[in-house]
Parts: C-alpha cells; sequence; structure tokens
C-alpha cells in the first residue's frame, strides 16, 4: 500500500513536465461543433496521409481515418497520447498516435496536415512545413492563421473560430 503515493506522484509529475514540454500547443481541443467543419475543409481522398500534430484527445484523428485517411496523431503530452491510444482503440480505428513532438517528425509523405498552435510557434511550423511538405500538400489551422503561406480558403462563421486552409 505504501507504493500506490508513489506511483501517484510518479505519475504527476510526468504529466506537468510533459505539459511543460508541449508549449507550442497546449491542452485546448477543437470544438466537436468545428471537426465538421475542419473535415469539409481537408476534403480527404481515400489513402491520403492525414497528421494532426497535437492530437489532444485523438477524436480529429480517428474522424480522418473513417473519411479514409491514413491518419496519424503526434502529442507529446502522456495524458493527451493515452487518452487519445484508449480513444483510437475503443473506435476500433486504423488510426496510429506516436508520443513525438511533432518539430522531430518527418512530415514528407504527408497530404494533410491539421494544427492548432499558439500564434508564437507559427513562424517555426512555417519554415517546417514550407520544408518538408510536397507540392500540393493541405494545411489546416485551427484559430490561428499561418502568416507567409499561400492562403486558399477560410471559414469564418460568425460567433466561431476561424479555420484557415493552406497548400504548399
Amino acid at each position: 500500500m505504501d507504493i500506490i503515493p508513489g506511483i501517484v506522484f510518479f505519475i504527476l509529475i510526468v504529466f506537468l513536465v510533459t505539459m511543460i514540454l508541449a508549449s507550442s500547443a497546449p491542452w485546448l481541443p477543437t470544438r466537436r461543433k468545428d471537426m465538421e467543419r475542419v473535415l469539409k475543409l481537408a476534403t480527404i481522398a481515400p489513402g491520403e496521409v492525414f497528421y494532426d500534430l497535437g492530437c489532444g484527445d485523438g477524436r480529429l484523428v480517428v474522424e480522418a481515418s473513417r473519411a479514409g485517411a491514413k491518419a496519424v496523431g503526434l502529442d507529446i503530452s502522456l495524458m493527451s497520447y493515452f487518452m487519445s491510444l484508449v480513444r483510437v482503440a475503443a473506435a476500433r480505428s486504423r488510426a496510429k498516435i506516436a508520443f513525438k513532438n511533432l518539430f522531430r517528425q518527418n512530415l514528407s509523405d504527408a497530404d494533410i496536415v491539421y494544427l492548432f498552435l499558439t500564434p508564437p510557434a507559427m513562424p517555426k511550423i512555417k519554415n517546417k512545413l514550407e520544408s518538408e511538405l510536397k507540392k500540393g500538400a493541405r494545411v489546416i489551422s485551427y484559430a490561428f492563421a499561418i502568416p507567409g503561406l499561400e492562403l486558399v480558403a477560410a471559414d469564418q462563421p460568425p460567433n466561431r473560430q476561424s479555420i484557415y486552409l493552406y497548400r504548399i
């Protein structure tokens, strides 16, 4: 019984450390009512590779997989990573979840990249996207624009978060 407080303390420390490391994308999920808008802008074709950078609880990765994508979610928060694994398993989805820093993932095979990052992370992610993504790849940003990328469309209904679509 004396081991249980030690385990709880260890889990708490790991959780806090991963939350600090996840400063580019603190856990704030895409609203459920906005996921349909994201998927509509993504126009996923069967077999396309879809990355969710900072996948949170994995809801969007599962839905992208259901739409026919080879969906991959990345997260550096242990809590988010485990929540995503549980969601993928519960949905019997083929989506993949990786415990990985999004800046250390090669995105060259991506057809679609989705992100919900903070404005300070945008210049760094812009450089990564431009250097790694193939011509024609689509980038969808929730809530915040990515300055310097070619905007293709913006879904900006009143009283809702903006969603931006870019093409490399």
